[in-house]
């Protein structure tokens, strides 16, 4: 129960412009600007709120306290994923979706985790109840880029570690873009 209260103030929080709709209980994470990138679904086994900040004129309709012209203060991931796990652990998935060239990706998943933290705290403290439910943060890649070594979606939990992302040190994990995604296995 704890994280669907967690959900319903994120909902209630969260401009509904940027809210992503789901599809048959899964999510579909695109790329707006290029028609061509493959589609890549979000498969879960439970409720789920995800959030597309890549939109356009991101640097003011998300960031309006700051200069849009300053180098890289506005860069955030794609999207945004926030999924109670067993209603025990609120998972908070930061999703970049990157062609051939990954280049920036560590400073996206840096922006998107900060935000995200942010929002996550905020909601601890509408709620009245800080560091009720333990969240985990992750960055998710998914490249077009063909020599990027990816990671296969497996039940064998070892296999699929998680590395540390750039300074930040975030969890992340890459994978090839259009290959559906089982969060639940993830969750580790």
């Amino acid at each position: 129960m704890k994280g669907l209260n967690v959900l319903q103030k994120l909902e209630e929080i969260i401009k509904q412009d940027f809210k992503v709709t789901q599809i048959g209980g899964t999510l579909r994470l695109e790329e707006s600007e290029a028609k061509s990138y493959p589609v890549t679904i979000l498969k879960k086994n439970g409720a789920v709120l995800a959030y597309n900040f890549d939109v356009k004129d991101s640097n003011t309709s998300v960031f309006p306290i700051f200069e849009p012209y300053f180098p890289n203060l506005t860069t955030i991931s794609d999207y945004i994923v926030f999924y109670p796990h067993k209603d025990e652990t609120l998972f908070v998935f930061v999703c970049n979706l990157k062609s051939d060239n990954t280049t920036g990706v560590s400073e996206q998943a840096q922006g998107g985790w900060l935000l995200s933290e942010y929002i996550v705290k905020t909601v601890e403290r509408l709620l009245k109840y800080p560091n009720n439910m333990p969240v985990e943060y992750r960055s998710l890649i998914f490249t077009t880029k063909p020599s990027v070594p990816m990671t296969r979606f497996s039940t064998n939990v070892k296999q699929d570690a998680y590395v540390a992302l750039g300074r930040s040190g975030l969890k992340s994990k890459t994978f090839k873009a259009g290959d559906d995604c089982f969060l639940d296995i993830l969750c580790f």
